[in-house]
């Protein structure tokens, strides 16, 4: 069942199988994570019935644009991984992800998923099935170069023999194309109606085609802007003491208390606190911040408008440099790293010449007004796909 490989052997089967840095994608995702947000899931009816139901289960979390359901299934995934894991049980995630060709499509999906199984708890052993199928395709000299969806789907129903409890957790779905979506919908729907020990997470926005796929396998969780309301006073008091730490002068206890309140009582999701309470801790007066709070905008895209429009009035360069950071976002077929980036932005699309790298990171960060990050791989990418809807 199991087989000892080389550490070198090992590693290129499981490269082979899939070059998706899941454990990368999770981090990053639960990064920002504040302490005692998304708890409720574990009180939640629908979610106790999935993780200790006996037969296998399709649970489906779904939520408007910007409502959490990344920041809440992270938070799930860190859950499994901090049990931990006993040796007879295993968890296999994906994050899809639109703006990536090998996160957007169902044969990432399974392969990931046969990587994750494959490897034993201790990182020592791997699974024969996998290293069978690899030998027998190194033989043929890779005619058959990759695992084919029926590849995959054949070697997770063997390798979870292997396992009393599987767990597949799955974000974002709706981000996958649309044609390979229906076709993982159908594989999951057939796995979790023939694997008894198997359950499965699914996260993504509304969508009927995907209710109607999903069948009467699922067990039907929705996040919405009232279920998760605490988290976002909890997230939104949590950025308060961050910049209590920084600020010269400490905001007052009642601005601090009417802060919490009106972005708690006037949220539209998760994403929408969140650059609400960034706008506003970028001024340094409270009479600034108290008058914002009073003239807030309504919805992801009257947000979205208010900071393109302050973000074309600033001075100096920093339009033309939040435009073309924007523009090699958009455009770009690979990731931009900082070096990348900097060097970018600086060259003007009619420059004859390289031009100097005179801006920094932070420098680009601030013209872009929070519609960009760069991430702990040292990636310039939009802070939140909804950024991406806008412009397009």
């Amino acid at each position: 069942m199991w087989t000892h490989l080389e550490d070198n052997k090992k590693a290129k089967i499981l490269m082979w199988t899939s070059t998706v840095p899941f454990k990368d994608n999770h981090e990053l995702a639960y990064r920002e994570h504040v302490s005692g947000t998304g708890d409720w899931i574990f009180r939640n009816s629908s979610y106790i019935s999935w993780y200790r139901g006996s037969s296998g289960q399709i649970l489906w979390i779904h939520g408007n644009v910007g409502a959490g359901k990344t920041k809440l299934v992270a938070h799930v995934i860190a859950s499994f991984l901090k049990g931990p894991l006993q040796v007879d049980e295993a968890l296999a995630f994906f994050y899809c992800n639109r703006n990536e060709d090998a996160r957007r499509n169902v044969a990432s999906v399974l392969r990931s998923f046969v990587k994750q199984l494959s490897i034993s708890s201790n990182n020592t052993y791997l699974h024969g099935a996998l290293a069978e199928i690899y030998a027998e395709k190194h033989r043929s000299g890779f005619s058959s170069a990759e695992l084919s969806n029926e590849e995959a789907d054949t070697l997770l129903r063997l390798i979870m023999q292997s396992y009393k409890t599987v767990t597949f957790i799955i974000d974002a779905l709706d981000e996958c194309d649309k044609s390979s979506r229906a076709v993982l919908i159908e594989r999951l729907n057939s796995l979790v109606h023939n694997i008894p020990n198997l359950r499965i997470l699914i996260s993504s926005r509304w969508d009927a085609e995907i209710e109607r796929k999903l069948s009467e396998s699922k067990a039907v969780l929705e996040v919405n802007t009232t279920k998760n309301q605490d988290d976002i006073k909890k997230f939104v008091l949590a950025r308060l003491d961050e910049d209590a730490a920084d600020r010269a002068r400490p905001l007052s206890d009642q601005l601090r208390s009417n802060i919490v309140e009106t972005l708690f009582q006037k949220s539209d999701g998760m994403q929408w606190a969140s650059l609400q309470i960034s706008q506003l801790l970028e001024l340094e007066r409270e009479r600034d911040i108290r008058s914002s709070l009073g003239s807030l905008p309504q919805g992801l895209a009257a947000t979205y408008d208010e900071i393109y429009t302050r973000l074309q009035c600033q001075k100096g360069s920093k339009p033309i440099v939040a435009r073309r950071t924007l523009q090699w976002i958009f455009s770009s077929h690979i990731p931009l790293t900082s070096d990348h980036m900097l060097a970018a932005v600086c060259q003007g699309f009619d420059d004859q010449e390289p031009q100097q790298v005179d801006v920094t990171v932070d420098f680009v960060l601030s013209s872009c007004s929070n519609l960009v990050v760069l991430d702990q791989t040292n990636v310039f990418r939009l802070s939140h796909l909804s950024v991406r809807e806008y412009f397009e």
